[in-house]
């Protein structure tokens, strides 16, 4: 009916199911002899089936850990609404608060964060926390926090309704990323350009998202992570440092028509490429 001249798969969920449903429509594809470019948005491999002629990675981290030879390949950026989030950076209040958005399901935040939190209460007596997000993790999480002295300092939010996010973001003095591992980072970029900047660990993308040193922490190290964002907390020259290199680079990569423009490009040459080599 639509006549496609190429067909887009976006990878972004490994499954018994849906490895089922990728290979129906691979299958599909190959039949009617449609070029196949793939977005790969998961921890793995791509899925490879039918004529895959490019591969496009989330970041550079999943080029480099999922590239297959013989096929060419790109980043592009996830793309966000950067103008529902956009705002300009404060600086750290007299009453500042360190938050955390994100699904606590143990994929991205598992039981590690909690010394992470506690490290940050321990550390500055002033500083508040607020979590946002849900999942099982979340009951274990808040057992441990709730035997620490200043854990009346810390406020859970739960789930929260997406178009109150940047309100939530811009509440925040820093924001920190204690994940085992990432692909992209939405919630940091969203963040960022809330005039938020970020604190994480240096593991999958988050280094190329955060950008600068002084808020990339040692993997795994609650005591470096802690340090680094109450360090941003407290002195507002090395805020402003971090968030301007950090929001200088989501401008220039996150924005979705960023995002539609470098794919609408991709597919434009990939579609003149399969007509030329059909006529040749």
């Amino acid at each position: 009916r639509f006549q496609p001249e190429l067909l887009h798969v976006c990878h972004y969920h490994a499954s018994i199911l849906t490895r089922a449903w990728y290979r129906t429509l691979f299958e599909v594809a190959t039949d009617r002899g449609l070029p196949i470019v793939q977005s790969h948005c998961v921890i793995g491999d791509p899925f490879l089936k039918g004529d895959t002629r490019h591969l496009v990675f989330c970041s550079e981290w999943s080029r480099t850990r999922s590239s297959v030879p013989g096929i060419p390949d790109s980043v592009i950026s996830p793309g966000s609404p950067l103008d529902f989030f956009r705002a300009p950076r404060r600086n750290p209040s007299d009453t500042p608060i360190i938050g955390m958005v994100y699904r606590l399901a143990g994929d991205k935040i598992d039981l590690n964060t909690g010394p992470v939190l506690q490290a940050i209460l321990k550390r500055s007596p002033r500083i508040r926390i607020v979590v946002v997000g849900d999942g099982p993790v979340r009951p274990a999480l808040e057992t441990a926090i709730g035997k620490e002295e200043g854990s009346e300092r810390v406020q859970w939010l739960g789930n929260v309704p997406f178009n109150r996010l940047p309100e939530i973001h811009r509440s925040f003095d820093v924001e920190i990323a204690p994940v085992v591992a990432d692909t992209f980072g939405s919630g940091s970029v969203h963040a960022i350009s809330s005039g938020t900047p970020v604190v994480g660990y240096g593991v999958g993308a988050i280094p190329s998202i955060l950008r600068h040193e002084a808020s990339i922490a040692l993997p795994r190290s609650s005591e470096d992570l802690a340090a680094k964002a109450i360090s941003l907390v407290e002195d507002e020259d090395l805020h402003a440092e971090v968030h301007a290199m950090q929001a200088s680079h989501i401008e220039a990569n996150f924005d979705v028509t960023t995002m539609n423009r470098r794919y609408h490009e991709l597919f434009d040459r990939i579609a003149r490429d399969d007509s030329n080599r059909g006529s040749a």
